[in-house]
């Protein structure tokens, strides 16, 4: 019976260790819904260790009752000297290495909580990790244009198709103040034109304003290029580039948007 009963707890123990395990592996550190999945699993632990817990105490009263009433000692003998000392040694016995057999078992159960913990660590710290890569997605980028120049529906779909989602394209009145407040990159369309000459000082100047770290990127259009004291004005903070081409733009882009904004600007 003692190994009968050793053999049903071991099993038990290695179909819980192997069901944790096999939940744990199918982890996808890109995928939210395997975050959802391992939140359930060690929910699903934890039922499993009280299980065991109430079943260990249930074999441990059913062997025992089975042990007494082969001896007689509940039904026909009291507490007297006509007990079996053999017999009551080998109940003691039994016990003992029951409640070894216990004490094993609470401290793998012990180990399950431990490793439970420690995956519920593993699981915020991928939340965390996930969460600062795709921060990005949400940066808010103001394209600003003059009025009346073509719309860049190309340079737009491919930027939200890169992941960029929190885009606005501003076309400010040539007398309205350039406003970027909320900007944590900002994209100037140019083509040497009056209207875009006008609209590049107006940026550089908000941005002075700013006070703080906002990237911008001039998309210089049909092979425009900045003069000499507009090259001067961008050369202010670090994080200011031409782009002449989408891809450039994109690049640029996906690369400034990872900044971060809060950093005061050094002159």
């Amino acid at each position: 019976m003692k190994k009968i009963f050793i053999s049903l707890l071991i099993f038990g123990l290695l179909t819980t260790v192997i069901y944790a395990q096999t939940g744990a592996n199918s982890l996808d550190p890109q995928s939210e819904a395997y975050f959802v999945r391992i939140d359930r699993l060690i929910d699903r632990l934890g039922y499993l260790i009280m299980t065991m817990v109430v079943v260990t105490v249930a074999l441990i009263g059913w062997i025992l009752w089975n042990e007494l009433k082969k001896t007689g000692f509940l039904v026909k003998r009291g507490l007297g000297p006509d007990i079996d000392l053999k017999q009551l040694n080998g109940m003691r016995e039994d016990f003992s290495a029951i409640q070894s057999e216990n004490l094993r078992l609470e401290e793998e159960i012990a180990k399950i909580k431990e490793a439970a913990t420690e995956l519920h660590t593993e699981n915020n710290s991928l939340r965390e990790d996930l969460a600062a890569i795709n921060a990005y997605r949400w940066k808010h980028v103001v394209w600003l244009d003059w009025k009346g120049n073509e719309y860049p529906i190309r340079e737009l779909d491919a930027l939200r198709a890169a992941g960029l989602q929190n885009i606005a394209r501003l076309t400010p009145e040539a007398s309205e103040m350039v406003n970027l407040k909320s900007a944590d990159l900002v994209i100037l369309s140019y083509d040497a034109s009056e209207a875009s000459r006008d609209l590049f000082r107006k940026t550089i100047e908000a941005l002075h304003q700013r006070g703080s770290v906002t990237p911008l990127i001039v998309y210089t259009l049909k092979g425009s290029w900045l003069d000499k004291n507009e090259l001067e004005m961008l050369r202010w903070e670090d994080w200011q580039v031409t782009a002449n081409l989408p891809v450039t733009l994109l690049s640029h882009t996906l690369a400034l948007s990872h900044l971060n904004n809060s950093k005061p600007m050094e002159h």
